[in-house]
């Protein structure tokens, strides 16, 4: 079977939503979910090598090495593999080789961005997986280990939404996933395979977790907090870190653009340049939600200012066309809420 078969589910259900024009979802044309039978029907075997903890740090490190220096010219491999060696030593107790280590596992394919390189994998120790990864740039005379990450929080930051995506040869892309999430168990899967570049994929695990997060409370859509905007209308579910955007019908001065112009803009992003927050923003079309899900005041702000977009029709609500993005604090709601000095590390931090 296909080693990517849930990709080719949302392509199949990407087809089929446009060819039968759904609103809503009908499970009769397209997959609501990959099924356990599909994920039996995936290759078996892993998508890391492993390595076992004998000799030095060193020594560990010079077998994991070996498949990336015959892609890659090294500035001075031993002289990096001699400060990864003591810097991991220096974080975990006997580093690679300690007593309580039982293995250590690293992603085969190299993680490509920018300028840089990541080595990914993680080592059994205590029962407990702990973080390995290995950043790698290019000064100009070759590559160089730059740092040596272990902690969840860093790598957390390494495969944030405000990143750009991964180039990144995933031949499994379900197992990749799922040896990410288990070292980085907070990140929401969608988030994972966003980063991985599939972010049609991710589009589809996210709107999947809304489904399961409406069937499992009755939790309704509030307005945003915060300043209204002047183009989008913007709507949330307290629980939820993702927020909902509605294009308004018109927009108030000075603004003077138009919608089709919001659009193409967007568009463009997403072609050409998809970075920064607008790596994990998705654009979904005839949405449909019970009418009791929206709370009495979002509804009418909806209808009044993008009433050609929202239809309300008996007990339920359609949504012709909206955006999703990550859910963060405005900056002044920030400011007002956290004590002076934090206030002040944010607003010099944001410059």
């Amino acid at each position: 079977g296909r080693a990517d078969i849930e990709l080719a589910e949302t392509f199949f259900s990407s087809a089929s939503r446009r060819v039968f024009s759904t609103v809503g979802v009908d499970p009769a044309v397209e997959f609501v979910a990959t099924t356990p039978m599909s994920l039996l029907r995936l290759p078996r075997g892993p998508a890391h090598a492993t390595y076992a903890p004998e000799g030095t740090t060193l020594d560990v490190l010079r077998q994991v090495f070996e498949r990336p220096a015959r892609v890659l010219r090294f500035e001075d491999l031993e002289r990096d593999l001699v400060f990864a060696a003591r810097r991991l030593e220096a974080i975990l107790p006997g580093g690679l080789v300690g007593e309580t280590v039982e293995r250590i596992e690293v992603l085969e394919p190299l993680f490509y961005r920018n300028k840089g390189a990541y080595l990914v994998g993680r080592v059994l120790r205590d029962a407990e997986l702990v973080p390995l990864v290995l950043a790698l740039t290019n000064p100009g005379r070759g590559a160089v280990v730059d740092a040596v990450l272990t902690e969840e929080d860093e790598v957390s930051q390494v495969f944030g939404f405000t990143r750009s995506y991964f180039h990144v040869d995933v031949e499994q892309p379900y197992e990749t996933v799922r040896f990410l999430r288990s070292i980085l168990p907070r990140k929401p899967i969608a988030e994972l395979y966003v980063a991985l570049g599939h972010h049609r994929h991710g589009k589809a695990v996210l709107y999947r977790d809304l489904l399961l997060h409406l069937a499992e409370s009755d939790e309704p859509f509030v307005l945003a907090p915060g300043d209204e905007g002047m183009v989008m209308s913007v709507f949330t579910m307290p629980s939820l870190e993702v927020v909902f955007k509605v294009i308004k019908d018109r927009f108030a001065p000075p603004k003077t653009t138009t919608r089709e112009q919001v659009l193409e803009k967007y568009r463009m992003v997403f072609r050409h340049d998809r970075a920064g927050r607008l790596v994990d923003a998705q654009e979904f079309e005839h949405l449909e939600f019970e009418r009791s899900r929206f709370s009495r005041r979002l509804l009418e702000r909806l209808l009044a200012t993008a009433g050609e977009s929202v239809l309300v029709d008996g007990s339920r609500v359609a949504i012709r066309h909206l955006y999703t993005e990550r859910r963060i604090v405005p900056l002044n709601l920030y400011l007002a809420s956290e004590p002076e000095p934090r206030a002040v590390a944010a607003a010099l931090d944001f410059g």
